[in-house]
């Protein structure tokens, strides 16, 4: 490296003009300040010469200029620039909103401040404070979050059905004992605890979309027809079931099923009492 002649971007995503030694002047390329730390010297004397320091340095970029300030690419037309954006640019950091990292990241987060809370005392004994805790192959948050019980329950159904990968791709079964299968060994496993589920639209389509990542393996069906048209369907048969008997204050409520065959059983007890009393009172 011979010198920078040229600088573009922010403090946080800078790029140099880097001219190098024994290459003319048209071969210089632009390479990011991260790639240049073993030559900080020439970057302080291209600053010096601008009559700036190096923290707070900045070239903006020329009106006729359509560069991108993740990758440093110049491009002709201002409509080639935002068709690079819309394609997405490679340089470019993936959001963190939302995602299973950014999860992962608050939940720790969470977890050390339950640890450092106040510790509730029963007699002698002090009882951990935790974040969450199994029970009977459920788990329970102390948010009351359900989504992380979701997700525990997928991941070892998914193991399970991974194991029996030599049943999905039989020939020899057909496909409603494949089915069969499917929803004694691997579904039952998913949907186990599922009464405490807070199944809103989007742990709903979490649900289906796994459902249909399963089912097109065994079925042959693409993954979106499974989704919108299930062989099985999970979330109608087993789940909603569930929820639909659990009221808008959280309280469980019985089914009408349920009352019917309540009300059935003592009405029919009650006539078979008062049928064997009957003989008593004539004698």
């Amino acid at each position: 490296m011979e010198a920078v002649v040229d600088c573009r971007g922010p403090p946080t995503r800078r790029f140099y003009r880097v001219l190098w030694r024994g290459y003319p002047p048209d071969a210089a390329t632009w390479e990011p300040e991260r790639g240049l730390g073993d030559c900080m010297q020439l970057i302080e004397e291209f600053w010096y010469s601008q009559g700036m320091t190096t923290e707070d340095g900045f070239i903006p970029n020329l009106p006729s200029e359509n560069r991108c300030e993740w990758c440093c690419r110049f491009f002709r037309r201002a409509q080639d620039l935002k068709a690079h954006h819309t394609r997405g640019c490679p340089a470019r950091p993936g959001a963190r909103a939302g995602s299973k990292s950014e999860r992962a990241v608050q939940r720790e987060r969470r977890r050390a401040l339950q640890a450092d809370a106040a510790r509730v005392h029963m007699g002698t004994n002090d009882l951990e404070s935790v974040l969450d805790f199994g029970y009977l192959g459920s788990d329970f948050d102390a948010n009351g979050d359900s989504r992380r019980a979701i997700t525990v329950r997928a991941a070892q159904a998914k193991s399970v059905f991974g194991k029996l990968h030599h049943i999905w791709s039989s020939d020899k079964l057909p496909e409603k004992a494949k089915l069969k299968l499917y929803s004694a060994g691997v579904r039952s496993v998913l949907v186990h605890g599922h009464e405490s589920w807070d199944l809103d639209e989007g742990a709903q389509r979490s649900l289906r979309g796994w459902n249909a990542r399963c089912l097109f393996r065994i079925t042959g069906r693409s993954v979106a027809e499974e989704c919108r048209q299930p062989t099985s369907d999970l979330v109608s048969r087993e789940l909603a079931a569930g929820q639909d008997s659990r009221g808008s204050s959280g309280r469980d409520k019985c089914s009408e099923a349920d009352l019917s065959a309540w009300l059935g059983a003592r009405c029919w007890r009650r006539r078979r009492s008062a049928v064997e009393s009957t003989p008593q009172a004539l004698c």
